[in-house]
């Protein structure tokens, strides 16, 4: 996440070191390769190199593609992003071409590629929705949930699900299976915690969430 002055911070964490490389940004993208994507105030994307066991930049940023509203890259190098403010035009990002993958008439948010760069998944309305790319069809994964994850293994996607009004107030992180064969299970539930997201380690074997406190690990 981004600090007081939006730079972009590297931690280790296994010894609790922060550097803070003089790189303005809104958020970060994630990491491919040797280079780490962050995005700008003005929406645009870009992608510094840098060398991931000194955490120094070893060269300039290099703009990927137009500014963009919410986005998510695959380990292969796609990318999904709303191109217009209304978030309803999303599009897909390979290599050196772009092409719009769906726009619907609704507004949705938060797209995440699946890291096999089939599906993406999404939230709209306070629903989960997944889109199939190889098929142009999409689906409602859960009724009710916020801020999809894709689970390590990329056969499930996670999300936060907060109570409806009048309903006992217990947030929880719960997962389903993309295709959306088997009824959803909680991974993690809380009477207190007010949980804002949550990712599965690549080991499969930690899930870590965000609070509107601070960030925690499982």
């Amino acid at each position: 996440e981004g600090v007081e002055d939006d730079l972009l911070p590297v931690v280790w964490l296994r010894t609790g070191r922060v550097q803070v490389p003089s790189v303005p940004m809104r958020e970060v993208a994630g990491v491919l390769l040797d280079h780490v994507l962050v995005r700008r105030d003005d929406g645009g994307l870009i992608a510094v190199p840098f060398d991931r066991g000194s955490g120094r930049l070893t060269g300039e940023g290099i703009q990927v593609p137009e500014p963009a509203q919410w986005f998510s890259v695959s380990a292969s190098g796609s990318a999904v992003y709303y191109a217009d403010s209304g978030n309803r035009q999303l599009l897909l990002r390979a290599g050196d071409s772009t092409r719009t993958l769906w726009a619907p008439p609704w507004r949705s948010h938060s797209p995440r590629l699946a890291p096999d760069g089939r599906s993406v998944a999404m939230g709209r309305e306070g629903e989960i929705w997944v889109y199939d790319l190889a098929t142009a069809t999409p689906s409602r994964l859960a009724e009710v949930g916020q801020s999809p994850e894709w689970s390590a293994d990329g056969r499930r996607v996670l999300y936060t699900y907060q109570p409806l009004p009048g309903m006992k107030p217990t947030r929880e992180v719960r997962w389903r299976v993309r295709d959306g064969s088997e009824p959803e299970a909680t991974l993690f539930r809380s009477d207190t915690l007010s949980i804002l997201t949550a990712v599965q380690a690549p080991d499969g074997r930690t899930l870590y969430f965000s609070t509107n406190r601070n960030t925690s690990g499982i």
